[in-house]
């Protein structure tokens, strides 16, 4: 997280310094935010699909995966095709569609009871309460 802030804040200064026009800057610096966005979100949707991996539904990740990728092609193709959304509106399209899909494959495999021995260490945890343990983790990440 600290590195996307750092990218955040510096993308325009970046590729002005690697002497893009600034039209490329301009339009650089828009979609580099919202990807920031879009790497924020799917942190937490890549360790939910690891997870389910782990508790042995590694073909259920895989095919929902292989579906969102192809329909975010599809979209995307359409999107540009026949509506020639501008880049800014394709990184928007695909932070929403992760959102979606993050979101219907939560909620099928609450449905299915693949959480229900988990959720209470899943949203309960109170990790972030112990002093101890925040201080190594911050000693351990900082530079």
């Amino acid at each position: 997280i600290p590195l996307l802030i750092v990218w955040g804040i510096y993308v325009e200064k970046v590729l002005e310094w690697l002497d893009f026009g600034e039209e490329v800057v301009s339009l650089g610096n828009e979609i580099a935010q919202i990807q920031l966005i879009y790497n924020l979100v799917d942190g937490p949707v890549s360790v939910y699909s690891d997870f389910l991996e782990v508790l042995g539904h590694e073909k259920y990740v895989m095919v929902v995966e292989l579906a969102g990728e192809v329909i975010n092609l599809l979209v995307v193709v359409a999107a540009l095709v026949f509506l020639q959304v501008s880049p800014q509106g394709i990184a928007m399209i695909e932070l929403m569609l992760l959102i979606v899909f993050h979101v219907l494959n939560v909620s099928f495999t609450v449905s299915m009871g693949w959480m229900k021995h988990y959720k209470s260490g899943i949203l309960a945890c109170d990790a972030m309460l112990n002093p101890t343990s925040v201080g190594i983790v911050l000693r351990t990440a900082a530079p």
